[in-house]
């Protein structure tokens, strides 16, 4: 049997490695010229450093599974789990998955700690109903947003000072729109979370499970064809071939997998699915990483998140060398220091030249952060129009519905179809392998 893969991110790279591991004929095409997808690692002679995704955690055991399998323990780095809360007027230390950090923070009362841990235990206790990247599991609990589902079984200031600093800053979008699911899987695992990245780039796990696959760089593919063989037709233009496969796993973002599939019969793509691809939302995210003397943000902490009642165009601000002395590569006597902008401030950048674009970025970054240097030299800007799928109150359970209904010989991955980190992206691309044995 031989199955196409089209986009080389974290689930098509899973789908292909489980393919080929059944005795599959596999082929991959990738749109850009390096693989990794939102895994992608910037690399130049003397810098390195992720571009999207730049961190697992500790409740990731298909990742985990793979680092084992595919001998990544090696490059398998902790990160610093502090990170500087910063509200209008105020700042905090909080150490991720400490008690007497939480109990410090200034933001809340005695009353609003105790009614926070006391939440955070039972869900604790009962983590075995949660799973931040299984989508049946995330269905379950995908009745209210999170600003909803805190205010009603918390209060305003948990969900302002404690909720939305740990969902935010790592996926751009406002907890007004997005699906509780997300909350109650992440809380039930806080009191332990642990954070790790590789110390060679986060785009190694695509890396090493397409090691020996065949992969074609810069093949965008705008359409495919079912013969009357029930064969998958590819044509590549670029390369002026036209190729056959018993089946395709798309494994890239809603909108390119809904240019590819909209003309298809329904007999191929029925029409809740086809629904389902056209209606997925996406929020934008711009990074840009500037180089600076490490000792004039040697009192800065590794990560600056906002938090309390506003509407920031702030996402994060990282230290790159301060998270960890190998998770980028610097030279001597500098760091780099990446800039995430939320949905709000990249909409504003987007479409600005790249000049301007790095200069608004910086001037926003010294708004939200004084105490960063007034100059700092520009290293590389990443814009992502969609760079995020819009996890929406109700998505959970038609994605759900959607993995009941896929079958041969066109069949989906990507995050769209779970949730947008890299251990739910790979279990879409293996669900994908699974529907082809």
């Amino acid at each position: 049997m031989q199955v196409a893969i089209i986009g080389a991110g974290p689930a098509g790279a899973a789908a292909a490695y489980e393919l080929k591991k059944q005795g599959k004929e596999v082929i991959v095409f990738e749109k850009e010229a390096t693989l990794g997808g939102r895994t992608h690692t910037y690399r130049s002679d003397s810098i390195q450093y992720d571009t999207g995704a730049g961190f697992f955690t500790n409740f990731y055991p298909t990742l985990q599974n793979y680092i084992s399998t595919l001998g990544l323990d090696r490059n398998v780095i902790p990160l610093e789990r502090s990170v500087q809360l910063v509200a209008a007027q105020q700042t905090a230390t909080y150490r991720f998955g400490s008690i007497s950090s939480f109990w410090r923070l200034p933001f809340l009362n005695v009353f609003d700690k105790l009614k926070m841990m006391s939440h955070t235990a039972g869900l604790s206790i009962n983590r075995q109903q949660y799973d931040l990247a299984d989508i049946d599991k995330l269905a379950q609990f995908d009745e209210y947003s999170i600003a909803d589902y805190s205010r009603k079984f918390m209060n305003e200031k948990i969900y302002q000072y404690c909720i939305r600093p740990g969902i935010e800053p790592f996926w751009y979008f406002s907890c007004e729109n997005v699906s509780s699911a997300m909350v109650t899987a992440l809380q039930s695992r806080a009191a332990d979370a642990k954070f790790f990245t590789f110390s060679n780039g986060m785009d190694v796990i695509c890396q090493s499970l397409l090691k020996d696959i065949q992969v074609f760089y810069k093949a965008p593919i705008e359409d495919i064809e079912i013969t009357p063989q029930q064969k998958v037709a590819i044509t590549l233009e670029q390369y002026n071939q036209r190729l056959l496969f018993d089946a395709v796993v798309l494994a890239c973002p809603a909108k390119a997998t809904w240019r590819i599939v909209q003309f298809l019969p329904p007999r191929h793509v029925t029409d809740f699915q086809r629904q389902f691809i056209r209606e997925q939302q996406y929020v934008s995210n711009i990074h840009a990483t500037y180089m600076v003397s490490s000792e004039e943000v040697k009192k800065l902490p590794a990560y600056l998140y906002p938090c309390g009642d506003h509407a920031p165009e702030m996402g994060a601000i990282v230290l790159h060398r301060k998270k960890h002395p190998q998770s980028a590569h610097i030279p001597d006597g500098k760091e780099l220091v990446s800039i995430y902008l939320s949905h709000l401030g990249s909409q504003a950048i987007l479409y600005l030249s790249e000049d301007m674009s790095y200069q608004k970025i910086w001037q926003l970054a010294r708004q939200f952060c004084p105490d960063l240097p007034a100059i700092a030299a520009p290293i590389h800007i990443t814009k992502r129009p969609d760079a995020i799928p819009l996890h929406k109150v109700g998505r959970f359970v038609k994605a759900a519905a959607f993995q009941e209904v896929q079958r041969a010989p066109i069949v989906f991955a990507g995050d769209y179809l779970g949730i947008a980190t890299v251990e739910g992206a790979m279990r879409t691309g293996i669900r994908a392998a699974e529907i082809l044995r």
